[in-house]
């Protein structure tokens, strides 16, 4: 994020920032994802004081959106590692619009009950704003990293339930189409 800054791309409004915290590369391990990385509550709120004071000291006229990518949820324990630590300890700043993005391949009903429970705001109070990332199946996709099939537009905003009954509770402020 800093050499972001340093470079000068965030001086533009349509700059964004996101962290993925499943490619977290720890000491001794030189694959990214392997094994699925987390991050800290501490470094996402470091990240966001990061974004705060850039906007002020550039005295921009606006938020800097920051997207925190994840799939694995101390509100869902499925064995999945659970990619933010301590969540609950997130805090909010002025500047900055933190999204909680549900990410992951996966079939929908598991997709929208995940992402029901990664935004929970009586979990997660803080949270202002969602997104979910869908997976659209590309000529140049080799290893068959796409939702099967992907969820359509009624079905994300919770118009209307997928196969096994499950809907969308809050409808996302993003999606990412992937």
């Amino acid at each position: 994020v800093q050499r972001m800054m340093d470079k000068g791309y965030l001086k533009y409004e349509n700059v964004a920032v996101a962290l993925d915290p499943e490619f977290h590369v720890y000491p001794g391990r030189e694959n990214p994802g392997r094994p699925i990385g987390t991050l800290k509550s501490s470094q996402i709120n470091e990240v966001q004081q990061m974004l705060d004071d850039y906007v002020r000291a550039q005295k921009l006229q606006y938020k800097k959106v920051l997207i925190v990518h994840q799939f694995g949820d101390a509100n869902i324990d499925d064995g999945v590692p659970f990619m933010i630590q301590d969540k609950e300890k997130i805090k909010t700043y002025e500047n900055v619009e933190l999204v909680l993005d549900m990410d992951g391949l996966g079939k929908k009903a598991i997709k929208v009950v995940k992402y029901n429970k990664i935004t929970d705001s009586s979990v997660y109070p803080f949270i202002k704003f969602r997104g979910i990332k869908i997976f659209f199946n590309n000529r140049w996709e080799r290893h068959g990293h796409y939702d099967k099939p992907p969820m359509d537009l009624d079905e994300i905003f919770g118009l209307k339930k997928v196969k096994g009954g499950a809907r969308m509770e809050t409808k996302p402020d993003v999606v990412i189409i992937a």
